[in-house]
């Protein structure tokens, strides 16, 4: 997550699900960022962090820009574009 620093300029959440549902996980966290934005709280950066039950465990992080979250809450990309903006790490 080079290039990112924790503070008031970035949301964050993270969220469990199960062993196969992870993407729609991922997405859930990024509608719900989109709620926050609704009461004025607009962050640069949006980081979701998915809790996967494989194994001993594993934290997918993931984060994306507000323009790309807005693009995506607005109608003008689907799910499918708007997953291949966001970035993994």
């Amino acid at each position: 997550m080079e290039g990112y620093e924790k503070g008031k300029d970035s949301f964050y959440i993270t969220l469990a699900s199960n062993r196969n549902n992870f993407e729609m996980i991922l997405l859930v966290g990024y509608i719900a960022a989109g709620q926050a934005m609704k009461t004025g709280f607009e962050p640069e950066t949006f980081f979701v962090s998915v809790d996967v039950p494989l194994g001993e465990g594993f934290r997918l992080v993931t984060s994306t820009t507000k323009e790309d979250l807005q693009q995506l809450l607005s109608g003008k990309i689907n799910t499918a574009q708007f997953v291949k903006l966001v970035e993994f790490f």
